[in-house]
């Protein structure tokens, strides 16, 4: 018994999906024959691309130009992450620079220096 409302506004979502597809189309069609000379170009053109260049050579094309891209900008953030690593305080420390790097508080303790 449940089921009888779901299969009738299924029936109305698919019917409603089909007229605003009909629409769309006649639409489609009104416009092609008031316009032929613009979508026999718009025609002509995806052909004339699809036939000159498969989807694998434009897909082909696609990939190798990311791929180009990509190899300069991970070695850009790799030496961004070193220079970082070479710059951070911590590195400063390790150096013998004045920073210590972070200084642990325990609860109740006035000291708010290592020098103290």
């Amino acid at each position: 018994m449940d089921m009888q409302p779901s299969l009738s506004s299924m029936k109305s979502a698919e019917s409603q999906f089909q007229k605003q597809v009909e629409d769309r189309l006649n639409e489609l069609k009104m416009d092609v024959s008031e316009r032929p000379y613009v979508w026999l170009g718009v025609a002509f053109l995806s052909g004339f691309v699809s036939n000159s260049f498969p989807a694998r050579l434009l897909f082909g094309a696609v990939v190798k130009i990311i791929s180009w891209l990509l190899g300069p900008a991970i070695l850009l953030m790799g030496i961004i992450k070193a220079s970082d690593l070479f710059t951070s305080p911590r590195a400063q420390g390790r150096r013998g620079g004045s920073d210590v790097g972070p200084v642990i508080l325990h609860p109740g303790s006035t000291e708010h220096s290592v020098d103290g």
